[in-house]
């Protein structure tokens, strides 16, 4: 049973989840095995604030798909979600405490199950976390998991319960929309904390996912808008100030600023890219971004594993000197390989349990 009927597909912000799942991955490149021009980068640098724009993209597209969720709809939203995150994070995060077991941390299995009950404790608990999707707040503990970058996904499904909560219960759903993410800021402020991760990192996700609410009913509302390339430069002017003043400034309570301005930057940004037909738009509406779209959970899950593993082979086993240029040969072979598998994990386990919802 379809929720709601797909009106169109949004093929920029397709590209645009690609793009930032390549930005998280470079973010995540160790800074003793890239050009040093490239890991100080300060857009790179502060490429973990895409994990936000991914929350905002989430709460808009998520919106637009289910503006008539109720009791009779909510059950198959749940199942659908759940099929498509779920899986793949379980894959993953069990490869992950496959190899720190024996490979990151090689350990005989005799004394690790008699006598080193601390090791096996530290790799079961972040596992224990993401299966019960707890690695976004501490209840277990404030690990992020056994894949570290799983932490947003329990950090989501935070999101899509409020999200449900708020279309059941709440009207007008706006109000509960600004009232979720000012709760979120005020959390934050207790916090003293904004870019959190397996500590509090959920309190993110409900501030932009449901400012990218907010930002869909604002395309909804201006949606007949004339937006161009002008229009996507002010945007990018808007995220560059917001990258180079908000996140690279030095400033009291600056996690306050970071927790108002990240959100708010994205959704903005996500509203003129859904709108606009222009240069940039064009881009990455193009086959290649829509193709790195379509895979990106699968790039933003299996990254980390692919970075550590070929790290080791490429400089270790292989002898490859720490040089310039094989530090440029191992990113690129490094994304290549990335991508490869992550075309084989969405074919053969997104696309496979997407069935199930």
């Amino acid at each position: 049973m379809e929720v709601t009927k797909k009106i169109r597909r949004f093929k920029a912000l397709d590209g645009l989840r690609g793009l930032a799942a390549i930005m998280v991955v470079i973010y995540h490149f160790n800074s003793e095995y890239i050009p040093e021009l490239l890991y100080h980068n300060t857009i790179i640098r502060h490429s973990n604030s895409f994990v936000d724009l991914f929350f905002v993209l989430s709460g808009f597209v998520i919106t637009y798909n289910y503006k008539c969720l109720n009791f009779k709809t909510v059950i198959h939203f749940a199942k659908k979600r759940f099929w498509r995150l779920y899986p793949l994070m379980i894959f993953t995060s069990t490869l992950f405490l496959i190899f720190n077991l024996f490979y990151f941390y090689p350990i005989s299995l005799n004394e690790l199950f008699t006598t080193n009950h601390k090791e096996l404790l530290n790799q079961i608990i972040p596992y224990v976390d993401s299966i019960f999707l707890t690695n976004s707040f501490p209840v277990l503990s404030s690990s992020l998991g056994s894949n570290t970058p799983s932490w947003s996904i329990s950090a989501e499904f935070v999101a899509y319960f409020l999200f449900a909560l708020i279309s059941l219960f709440i009207r007008p759903r706006v109000i509960a929309y600004l009232t979720v993410s000012t709760l979120g800021v005020f959390l934050c402020f207790l916090n003293q904390k904004y870019f959190a991760t397996g500590d509090a990192g959920f309190l993110r996700a409900i501030i932009c996912f449901n400012i990218g609410s907010i930002s869909l009913m604002f395309y909804d509302k201006y949606k007949k808008l004339k937006i161009g390339f002008f229009h996507e430069l002010l945007s990018i002017a808007l995220f560059l100030i917001y990258i180079y003043y908000i996140l690279e400034g030095s400033y009291e309570n600056k996690f306050l600023a970071e927790s108002i301005s990240t959100p708010l930057v994205y959704g903005v940004l996500i509203f003129i890219i859904s709108l606009s037909n222009g240069f940039i738009s064009e881009i990455l509406s193009s086959k290649l971004m829509c193709f790195l779209g379509k895979i990106s959970y699968s790039i933003y899950l299996n990254h980390l594993i692919i970075i550590f593993c070929f790290r080791d082979i490429f400089f270790n086993h292989l002898g490859f000197h720490n040089s310039i240029q094989n530090q440029l040969f191992y990113m690129v072979s490094c994304l290549s390989i990335i991508l490869l598998f992550s075309n084989l994990t969405f074919n053969f386990i997104e696309k496979k349990y997407n069935r199930y919802a």
